[in-house]
Formats: structure tokens, C-alpha cells, sequence
């Protein structure tokens, strides 16, 4: 993540889109200075120069934000589908004599739901370049690559073994 991500810090309680608009525009706040567009002390030319440049500034934090977003969004969404699924087999206990057992760990289950999630994005990976780094990399860290990736994992990402995605049109 560049430098710009380590100085915007968003609340992810209640409303976060509010907040990051808070953040942007008290970000914005000191670069609409005065001095900035005083037409006695820059060119029309500077003026401009200066607006845009606090414009990009601001887009990079906005765009870093929103990467780390999708990012603690797709997390979520992975620990609450193992969470789940315990749920489920545990009370799937009470109304049979099947114990059923889960020998996955949520390790397994976070790299399933990573990688899924890259492979999606991938297909357009121009608008996606940021979020594919930042999940490549969250990735890397369920697996270690110096470990050989379990046959379990390399069966269930096969696309021989499933086709679903390929005949849905997004």
C-alpha cells in the first residue's frame, strides 16, 4: 500500500461512506489555502496546477480507502461463511443421529473464499488492479508459497472439476 493509505484512517462503524467524505474534505480543508489561488501570486496556469494536484492527492486516498474496503468486506465474508457453516453442522446435530464433521479449517475456507474472489476479479482485472494485489497478497499469507499448495485445495479450484463460473455471464 502506498503512503497515502497510512494517513487516511475511516471509522467502519455506523456509516463509512460519511465518514470518508468527513476525511476527504477536511483532507481537502488546508489545500484550499489562499495562497494556493491568488491570482496576484500564481499564474492561471499554477492555479489549476495546484487545484488538480490536491484533486489526485485526494483520489489516492479515496481509491486506497476503497481497496481496503473490499478488502475487510471479502474477510468478513469469509469468516462469517465458516462461522456458518459451524452453526449449521452443529445444530444439524439435534434433529438427526448423523453427526456430521467439518475437517476444514478456516484457514482452508479463507483461501477457497480469496481465491474464488480473485478469479472473478481477474476477468476484468484492469478495473480491479489495486483489490487484486491487496487479495494476492492476503492470499500468499492463508498458504505459504514455499509450501506446496494441498491436493484438497488444488481439487477444488480446478476448473475441470466445475464449470459454474465460466457459464455465468457477469
Amino acid at each position: 500500500m502506498n503512503n497515502h493509505s497510512s494517513t487516511l484512517t475511516v471509522s467502519w462503524q455506523g456509516k463509512p461512506g460519511h465518514h470518508l467524505k468527513t476525511k476527504l474534505c477536511g483532507f481537502m480543508r488546508p489545500k484550499c489555502h489562499p495562497i494556493f489561488f491568488c491570482s496576484n501570486i500564481n499564474s492561471a496556469d499554477v492555479v489549476r496546477l495546484n487545484i488538480y494536484s490536491a484533486f489526485l492527492v485526494c483520489a489516492m486516498k479515496f481509491q486506497c480507502f476503497i481497496a481496503m474496503f473490499f478488502i475487510v468486506f471479502v474477510d468478513c465474508l469469509v469468516r462469517y461463511m465458516y462461522k456458518l457453516i459451524k452453526k449449521r453442522m452443529r445444530s444439524a446435530y439435534r434433529y438427526s443421529d448423523i453427526r456430521p464433521i467439518l475437517q476444514l479449517g478456516e484457514e482452508e475456507i479463507g483461501w477457497l473464499g480469496l481465491y474464488a474472489y480473485i478469479q472473478v476479479l481477474k476477468r476484468k482485472e484492469s478495473q480491479h488492479k489495486q483489490l487484486l494485489s491487496l487479495l494476492r497478497c492476503e492470499l500468499a499469507h492463508k498458504i505459504h508459497k514455499s509450501e506446496p499448495l494441498p491436493s484438497q485445495l488444488k481439487y477444488a479450484v480446478d476448473a475441470s472439476h466445475s464449470s459454474l463460473m465460466w457459464k455465468i455471464k457477469y
